[in-house]
Protein backbone atom coordinates (compact mmCIF):
# COMPACT_ATOMS: atom_id res chain seq x y z
CA UNK A 1 0.00 0.00 0.00
CA UNK A 2 1.64 3.29 -1.08
CA UNK A 3 2.22 5.73 1.79
CA UNK A 4 3.09 9.41 1.61
CA UNK A 5 3.86 12.26 3.98
CA UNK A 6 1.74 15.36 3.31
CA UNK A 7 3.32 18.52 4.74
CA UNK A 8 2.74 22.24 4.24
CA UNK A 9 3.53 25.58 5.81
CA UNK A 10 6.83 24.70 7.46
CA UNK A 11 7.85 28.39 7.16
CA UNK A 12 11.54 27.64 7.65
CA UNK A 13 13.44 30.82 8.48
CA UNK A 14 10.42 32.49 10.13
CA UNK A 15 11.53 35.44 12.30
CA UNK A 16 9.30 34.97 15.44
CA UNK A 17 9.59 38.71 15.99
CA UNK A 18 7.43 38.64 19.15
CA UNK A 19 10.20 36.75 20.95
CA UNK A 20 13.56 37.95 22.20
CA UNK A 21 16.63 37.35 20.03
CA UNK A 22 17.78 34.18 21.80
CA UNK A 23 14.34 32.55 21.78
CA UNK A 24 13.84 33.53 18.13
CA UNK A 25 16.88 31.41 17.30
CA UNK A 26 15.56 28.51 19.39
CA UNK A 27 12.18 28.57 17.65
CA UNK A 28 13.77 28.70 14.20
CA UNK A 29 15.78 25.62 15.21
CA UNK A 30 12.55 23.99 16.41
CA UNK A 31 11.03 24.40 12.93
CA UNK A 32 14.14 23.02 11.25
CA UNK A 33 14.21 20.10 13.69
CA UNK A 34 10.55 19.29 12.90
CA UNK A 35 11.45 19.03 9.21
CA UNK A 36 14.58 16.96 9.87
CA UNK A 37 12.62 14.55 12.07
CA UNK A 38 10.01 14.22 9.29
CA UNK A 39 12.80 13.26 6.88
CA UNK A 40 14.12 10.74 9.43
CA UNK A 41 10.61 9.29 9.70
CA UNK A 42 10.33 9.01 5.92
CA UNK A 43 13.69 7.23 5.66
CA UNK A 44 12.89 4.69 8.38
CA UNK A 45 12.06 1.45 6.51
CA UNK A 46 9.51 0.53 9.18
CA UNK A 47 7.36 3.48 8.10
CA UNK A 48 7.22 2.42 4.43
CA UNK A 49 7.08 5.97 3.01
CA UNK A 50 7.11 6.26 -0.79
CA UNK A 51 7.04 10.02 -1.21
CA UNK A 52 6.82 13.41 0.46
CA UNK A 53 4.39 16.13 -0.68
CA UNK A 54 4.94 19.75 0.37
CA UNK A 55 1.93 21.98 -0.38
CA UNK A 56 3.66 25.36 -0.23
CA UNK A 57 5.48 27.66 2.17
CA UNK A 58 8.39 25.35 2.83
CA UNK A 59 10.26 28.61 3.42
CA UNK A 60 8.88 31.67 5.19
CA UNK A 61 10.26 34.07 2.59
CA UNK A 62 11.13 34.28 -1.06
CA UNK A 63 14.89 34.46 -0.42
CA UNK A 64 15.67 32.76 2.92
CA UNK A 65 19.08 32.76 4.64
CA UNK A 66 21.69 30.57 2.97
CA UNK A 67 22.20 28.33 6.00
CA UNK A 68 18.48 27.50 6.00
CA UNK A 69 18.53 26.77 2.28
CA UNK A 70 21.57 24.49 2.53
CA UNK A 71 19.99 22.58 5.40
CA UNK A 72 16.84 21.98 3.33
CA UNK A 73 18.88 20.95 0.28
CA UNK A 74 20.73 18.44 2.45
CA UNK A 75 17.48 16.95 3.76
CA UNK A 76 15.94 16.65 0.30
CA UNK A 77 19.12 15.01 -0.98
CA UNK A 78 18.84 12.50 1.88
CA UNK A 79 15.34 11.65 0.69
CA UNK A 80 16.61 11.37 -2.87
CA UNK A 81 19.32 8.92 -1.82
CA UNK A 82 16.62 6.93 -0.03
CA UNK A 83 14.59 6.73 -3.28
CA UNK A 84 11.79 8.83 -1.81
CA UNK A 85 10.17 11.26 -4.24
CA UNK A 86 9.60 14.85 -3.13
CA UNK A 87 6.89 16.96 -4.78
CA UNK A 88 6.39 20.64 -3.96
CA UNK A 89 3.91 23.31 -4.97
CA UNK A 90 5.27 26.81 -4.16
CA UNK A 91 3.30 28.90 -1.69
CA UNK A 92 2.50 32.53 -1.02
CA UNK A 93 5.64 33.01 1.08
CA UNK A 94 8.06 31.19 -1.23
CA UNK A 95 6.86 31.70 -4.83
CA UNK A 96 9.18 30.65 -7.63
CA UNK A 97 8.00 33.16 -10.24
CA UNK A 98 10.35 36.00 -9.24
CA UNK A 99 14.06 36.32 -10.14
CA UNK A 100 15.12 36.43 -6.48
CA UNK A 101 13.22 33.24 -5.61
CA UNK A 102 15.06 30.58 -3.65
CA UNK A 103 13.95 28.08 -6.30
CA UNK A 104 15.62 30.12 -9.05
CA UNK A 105 18.81 30.85 -7.10
CA UNK A 106 19.34 27.26 -5.92
CA UNK A 107 18.99 23.79 -7.37
CA UNK A 108 17.36 21.20 -5.11
CA UNK A 109 18.46 17.76 -6.19
CA UNK A 110 15.57 15.31 -5.90
CA UNK A 111 12.85 17.99 -5.70
CA UNK A 112 10.08 18.13 -8.34
CA UNK A 113 8.33 21.51 -8.35
CA UNK A 114 4.76 21.86 -9.63
CA UNK A 115 5.00 25.47 -10.76
CA UNK A 116 3.12 25.74 -14.03
CA UNK A 117 0.77 28.71 -13.87
CA UNK A 118 -2.34 26.59 -14.35
CA UNK A 119 -3.15 22.93 -13.80
CA UNK A 120 -2.47 21.01 -16.97
CA UNK A 121 -1.24 17.52 -17.73
CA UNK A 122 -0.35 15.56 -14.59
CA UNK A 123 2.88 13.85 -13.64
CA UNK A 124 2.61 10.07 -13.89
CA UNK A 125 4.58 7.99 -11.39
CA UNK A 126 4.11 4.37 -10.38
CA UNK A 127 4.26 2.99 -6.85
CA UNK A 128 4.11 -0.77 -6.55
CA UNK A 129 1.23 -1.89 -8.74
CA UNK A 130 -0.54 1.51 -8.65
CA UNK A 131 -0.40 4.40 -11.11
CA UNK A 132 -0.42 7.85 -9.50
CA UNK A 133 -1.18 11.10 -11.31
CA UNK A 134 -0.12 14.39 -9.68
CA UNK A 135 -1.63 17.78 -10.52
CA UNK A 136 -0.50 21.15 -9.24
CA UNK A 137 0.33 24.73 -10.13
CA UNK A 138 1.69 27.99 -8.80
CA UNK A 139 -0.27 31.24 -8.80
CA UNK A 140 0.89 33.89 -11.24
CA UNK A 141 -0.82 37.31 -11.19
CA UNK A 142 -0.98 37.50 -15.01
CA UNK A 143 -1.02 33.96 -16.36
CA UNK A 144 -3.11 32.02 -13.83
CA UNK A 145 -6.79 31.67 -14.62
CA UNK A 146 -9.39 31.81 -11.82
CA UNK A 147 -11.46 30.04 -10.61
CA UNK A 148 -8.53 27.84 -9.78
CA UNK A 149 -10.51 24.77 -8.74
CA UNK A 150 -12.02 24.23 -12.19
CA UNK A 151 -9.90 21.34 -13.41
CA UNK A 152 -10.57 17.64 -13.87
CA UNK A 153 -8.61 14.45 -13.66
CA UNK A 154 -7.66 12.60 -16.82
CA UNK A 155 -9.37 9.38 -17.83
CA UNK A 156 -6.28 7.33 -16.98
CA UNK A 157 -6.98 4.63 -14.36
CA UNK A 158 -5.10 5.09 -11.11
CA UNK A 159 -4.91 7.43 -8.12
CA UNK A 160 -5.29 11.15 -8.88
CA UNK A 161 -3.77 13.65 -6.44
CA UNK A 162 -3.77 17.48 -6.59
CA UNK A 163 -1.19 19.46 -4.58
CA UNK A 164 -2.17 23.12 -4.19
CA UNK A 165 -1.35 26.02 -1.88
CA UNK A 166 -4.70 27.76 -1.62
CA UNK A 167 -7.72 28.86 0.40
CA UNK A 168 -10.65 26.48 0.73
CA UNK A 169 -13.68 28.76 0.64
CA UNK A 170 -15.82 27.49 3.50
CA UNK A 171 -18.04 30.57 3.38
CA UNK A 172 -19.44 32.52 0.44
CA UNK A 173 -19.03 35.64 2.56
CA UNK A 174 -15.24 35.47 2.48
CA UNK A 175 -13.39 37.89 0.24
CA UNK A 176 -10.13 36.16 -0.68
CA UNK A 177 -7.65 37.76 -3.09
CA UNK A 178 -6.60 35.74 -6.13
CA UNK A 179 -3.03 35.65 -4.78
CA UNK A 180 -4.31 33.37 -1.99
CA UNK A 181 -5.93 31.05 -4.56
CA UNK A 182 -9.58 30.78 -3.48
CA UNK A 183 -10.80 27.21 -4.03
CA UNK A 184 -14.57 26.71 -4.04
CA UNK A 185 -15.87 23.36 -2.76
CA UNK A 186 -18.36 23.08 -5.61
CA UNK A 187 -15.43 23.22 -8.06
CA UNK A 188 -13.20 20.82 -6.16
CA UNK A 189 -16.07 18.37 -5.87
CA UNK A 190 -16.18 18.09 -9.67
CA UNK A 191 -12.47 17.49 -10.20
CA UNK A 192 -12.64 13.74 -9.67
CA UNK A 193 -9.50 13.83 -7.53
CA UNK A 194 -8.97 11.04 -5.03
CA UNK A 195 -6.94 13.29 -2.71
CA UNK A 196 -6.40 17.06 -2.67
CA UNK A 197 -3.31 17.99 -0.66
CA UNK A 198 -3.65 21.61 0.43
CA UNK A 199 -1.48 24.10 2.21
CA UNK A 200 -2.07 27.67 3.44
CA UNK A 201 -4.37 27.12 6.43
CA UNK A 202 -2.20 26.31 9.43
CA UNK A 203 -4.48 23.95 11.35
CA UNK A 204 -5.35 20.36 10.45
CA UNK A 205 -8.53 20.00 8.43
CA UNK A 206 -10.04 16.99 6.65
CA UNK A 207 -13.15 17.14 4.49
CA UNK A 208 -14.80 14.86 1.94
CA UNK A 209 -15.94 17.06 -0.92
CA UNK A 210 -17.76 15.39 -3.79
CA UNK A 211 -15.85 12.16 -3.23
CA UNK A 212 -12.45 13.90 -3.00
CA UNK A 213 -10.62 13.78 0.32
CA UNK A 214 -9.41 17.35 0.95
CA UNK A 215 -6.77 17.78 3.66
CA UNK A 216 -4.76 20.57 5.25
CA UNK A 217 -2.01 19.02 7.39
CA UNK A 218 -1.36 22.21 9.39
CA UNK A 219 2.04 23.26 10.65
CA UNK A 220 4.56 20.87 12.22
CA UNK A 221 5.40 23.50 14.85
CA UNK A 222 3.11 26.39 15.72
CA UNK A 223 4.27 29.88 14.78
CA UNK A 224 1.66 31.92 16.64
CA UNK A 225 -1.23 31.59 19.07
CA UNK A 226 -3.76 30.88 16.31
CA UNK A 227 -1.81 27.62 15.86
CA UNK A 228 -2.46 26.41 19.39
CA UNK A 229 -2.46 22.82 20.54
CA UNK A 230 -1.03 19.69 18.99
CA UNK A 231 0.57 19.73 15.53
CA UNK A 232 0.78 16.62 13.41
CA UNK A 233 2.87 14.82 10.84
CA UNK A 234 0.24 13.61 8.37
CA UNK A 235 0.75 10.24 6.65
CA UNK A 236 -1.59 9.28 3.79
CA UNK A 237 -2.00 5.60 2.95
CA UNK A 238 -3.75 4.35 -0.18
CA UNK A 239 -5.16 0.87 -0.38
CA UNK A 240 -7.44 -0.36 -3.14
CA UNK A 241 -10.60 0.54 -1.27
CA UNK A 242 -10.00 3.71 0.70
CA UNK A 243 -7.56 6.38 1.92
CA UNK A 244 -6.33 6.35 5.51
CA UNK A 245 -5.03 9.44 7.30
CA UNK A 246 -2.61 8.99 10.20
CA UNK A 247 -1.96 12.02 12.42
CA UNK A 248 1.26 11.68 14.41
CA UNK A 249 1.79 14.26 17.22
CA UNK A 250 4.89 16.16 16.20
CA UNK A 251 5.51 19.53 17.87
CA UNK A 252 8.15 19.90 20.56
CA UNK A 253 6.65 23.12 21.94
CA UNK A 254 3.03 24.11 22.15
CA UNK A 255 1.06 27.34 21.98
CA UNK A 256 -1.82 27.51 24.43
CA UNK A 257 -4.45 30.18 25.06
CA UNK A 258 -6.49 30.13 28.25
CA UNK A 259 -9.17 32.37 29.67
CA UNK A 260 -9.46 32.95 33.40
CA UNK A 261 -12.80 34.40 34.40
CA UNK A 262 -12.15 35.81 37.82
CA UNK A 263 -15.90 35.77 38.56
CA UNK A 264 -15.76 31.97 38.32
CA UNK A 265 -12.57 31.44 40.33
CA UNK A 266 -11.67 32.01 44.01
CA UNK A 267 -9.71 35.15 43.15
CA UNK A 268 -9.31 37.98 45.65
CA UNK A 269 -5.97 39.44 44.62
CA UNK A 270 -3.09 39.15 42.14
CA UNK A 271 -1.48 36.35 44.18
CA UNK A 272 -4.52 34.20 43.50
CA UNK A 273 -4.24 34.93 39.76
CA UNK A 274 -0.54 33.99 39.81
CA UNK A 275 -1.37 30.67 41.49
CA UNK A 276 -3.93 29.88 38.78
CA UNK A 277 -1.43 30.68 36.01
CA UNK A 278 1.29 28.59 37.59
CA UNK A 279 -0.97 25.54 37.35
CA UNK A 280 -0.15 25.55 33.62
CA UNK A 281 3.59 25.39 34.19
CA UNK A 282 3.90 21.59 33.97
CA UNK A 283 5.19 21.91 30.38
CA UNK A 284 7.48 24.75 31.46
CA UNK A 285 10.02 25.53 28.75
CA UNK A 286 7.87 23.74 26.16
CA UNK A 287 4.86 26.04 26.58
CA UNK A 288 4.08 29.40 25.00
CA UNK A 289 1.15 30.60 27.07
CA UNK A 290 -1.28 33.46 26.60
CA UNK A 291 -3.70 34.20 29.44
CA UNK A 292 -6.77 36.37 29.03
CA UNK A 293 -8.37 37.66 32.22
CA UNK A 294 -12.10 38.33 32.08
CA UNK A 295 -14.92 39.07 34.52
CA UNK A 296 -15.48 41.96 36.91
CA UNK A 297 -12.49 42.80 39.04
CA UNK A 298 -12.90 44.20 42.54
CA UNK A 299 -9.21 45.07 42.65
CA UNK A 300 -6.80 46.70 40.24
CA UNK A 301 -4.75 44.16 38.30
CA UNK A 302 -1.13 44.99 37.55
CA UNK A 303 -0.44 42.85 34.48
CA UNK A 304 3.23 43.85 34.36
CA UNK A 305 3.73 42.60 37.90
CA UNK A 306 2.07 39.24 37.11
CA UNK A 307 4.18 38.92 33.94
CA UNK A 308 7.42 39.51 35.88
CA UNK A 309 6.54 36.86 38.46
CA UNK A 310 5.47 34.04 36.12
CA UNK A 311 7.43 34.61 32.89
CA UNK A 312 10.33 32.39 33.92
CA UNK A 313 7.93 29.44 34.27
CA UNK A 314 7.32 29.29 30.51
CA UNK A 315 9.15 29.50 27.21
CA UNK A 316 7.03 32.56 26.48
CA UNK A 317 4.22 34.23 28.43
CA UNK A 318 1.64 36.88 27.57
CA UNK A 319 -1.22 38.26 29.63
CA UNK A 320 -4.21 40.31 28.50
CA UNK A 321 -6.35 42.04 31.10
CA UNK A 322 -9.86 42.20 29.68
CA UNK A 323 -11.57 42.46 33.05
CA UNK A 324 -14.23 45.07 33.68
CA UNK A 325 -13.82 47.39 36.62
CA UNK A 326 -16.63 49.81 35.70
CA UNK A 327 -19.18 47.77 37.65
CA UNK A 328 -16.89 47.07 40.57
CA UNK A 329 -17.47 48.30 44.09
CA UNK A 330 -13.79 49.25 44.29
CA UNK A 331 -14.09 51.76 41.46
CA UNK A 332 -17.34 53.13 42.83
CA UNK A 333 -15.65 53.71 46.17
CA UNK A 334 -12.69 55.56 44.63
CA UNK A 335 -14.93 57.64 42.38
CA UNK A 336 -16.82 58.89 45.46
CA UNK A 337 -13.62 60.18 47.10
CA UNK A 338 -13.00 63.91 47.39
CA UNK A 339 -9.43 63.39 46.25
CA UNK A 340 -7.35 63.99 43.12
CA UNK A 341 -7.68 60.36 42.09
CA UNK A 342 -11.42 60.46 42.75
CA UNK A 343 -11.73 63.53 40.50
CA UNK A 344 -9.65 61.83 37.80
CA UNK A 345 -11.82 58.71 37.87
CA UNK A 346 -15.03 60.78 37.71
CA UNK A 347 -13.70 62.66 34.68
CA UNK A 348 -12.93 59.43 32.80
CA UNK A 349 -16.31 57.95 33.72
CA UNK A 350 -17.96 61.11 32.36
CA UNK A 351 -16.09 60.81 29.07
CA UNK A 352 -17.07 57.15 28.78
CA UNK A 353 -20.76 58.11 28.75
CA UNK A 354 -20.36 59.80 25.33
CA UNK A 355 -17.56 57.65 23.89
CA UNK A 356 -17.83 55.64 20.70
CA UNK A 357 -16.55 52.05 20.57
CA UNK A 358 -12.95 52.99 19.74
CA UNK A 359 -12.79 55.77 22.35
CA UNK A 360 -14.37 53.49 24.96
CA UNK A 361 -11.63 50.91 24.50
CA UNK A 362 -8.90 53.56 24.89
CA UNK A 363 -10.54 55.16 27.92
CA UNK A 364 -11.00 51.83 29.71
CA UNK A 365 -7.34 51.00 29.17
CA UNK A 366 -6.32 54.45 30.39
CA UNK A 367 -8.52 53.95 33.43
CA UNK A 368 -6.82 50.69 34.35
CA UNK A 369 -3.31 52.05 33.79
CA UNK A 370 -4.11 55.11 35.85
CA UNK A 371 -5.56 53.03 38.67
CA UNK A 372 -2.40 50.95 38.88
CA UNK A 373 -0.33 54.14 39.23
CA UNK A 374 -2.72 55.97 41.54
CA UNK A 375 -3.21 53.01 43.86
CA UNK A 376 0.17 53.42 45.43
CA UNK A 377 0.16 57.21 45.50
CA UNK A 378 -1.11 59.73 48.03
CA UNK A 379 -4.83 60.46 48.12
CA UNK A 380 -4.52 64.26 47.96
CA UNK A 381 -7.77 65.86 49.02
CA UNK A 382 -9.44 68.57 46.95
Amino acid sequence: MPRFIHMADLHLGAPFSFLGENKQKIRRKDLESAFTRAVDFALDPDNRIDGVWIAGDLFDMIDPPDDTVYRVKSEIERLNRGNIDVLLAPGTHDPSIYPESVYKKHKFKGLTILNDYNIGEPLHWRYGDRDFFFYGFEYHPIHSNPPFGKFQKTDSPGVHVAIIHGSLMLSNQWDIADAHVPLYPEDLGKTGMDYIALGHYHNFMEKNIGGSLVVYPGTLEGRKFSESGERFLVVVEFDHNNIRIEKIPWNRRIFQQVEINIDMEPVENETDIIKLIQEFSARGEDLLLRVKLTGVSEFIINSDFIRRIVSNKFFHFEIEDDTDILDSMALESIASEKTVRGLFIRNILGKLMDADEREEKVLKKALKLAMVKLQGGENLEI
